[in-house]
């Protein structure tokens, strides 16, 4: 699925946006990840799922993959902005994230978590 999984945002300091290199051909996110956001008290809102385009790469100052595995298809596709693709936890290195489309409820709420405790570290 790629980057589309979630994008929980960084508390008012940036515009988030989601998208995906395969996204989902569904009209809408992930039923889990509604779950989880209403969960923490973000509101969902209308949210579908969309293709990574040469134009998000162009007008974003961070683009965040998932896992090593994104990180390096981003990498390869949009080589001439490598400086802005940078690993979700390369500010802590002791989480290890993946993207958690195949696991089951409890396992995916798992990696929301981590995500979440990810995200609220981040220092830019």
């Amino acid at each position: 699925t790629g980057v589309q999984t979630c994008a929980l945002p960084i508390y008012g300091k940036f515009l988030i946006q989601s998208a995906g290199i395969n996204p989902l051909s569904s009209a809408s996110m992930d039923d889990r990840s509604k779950e989880y956001l209403n969960s923490e008290g973000i509101d969902v809102g209308i949210h579908n799922p969309r293709r990574i385009s040469d134009k998000m790469v162009d007008q974003s100052k961070y683009i965040f993959a998932l896992d090593f595995s994104i990180l390096m298809q981003l990498n390869k596709l949009y080589k001439k902005n490598i400086s802005k693709i940078k690993l979700l936890t390369y500010q802590t290195k002791n989480i290890i994230l993946n993207d958690p489309y195949k696991l089951n409820h409890d396992e995916y709420m798992v990696v929301m978590n981590k995500i979440k405790e990810v995200v609220n570290k981040i220092d830019l």
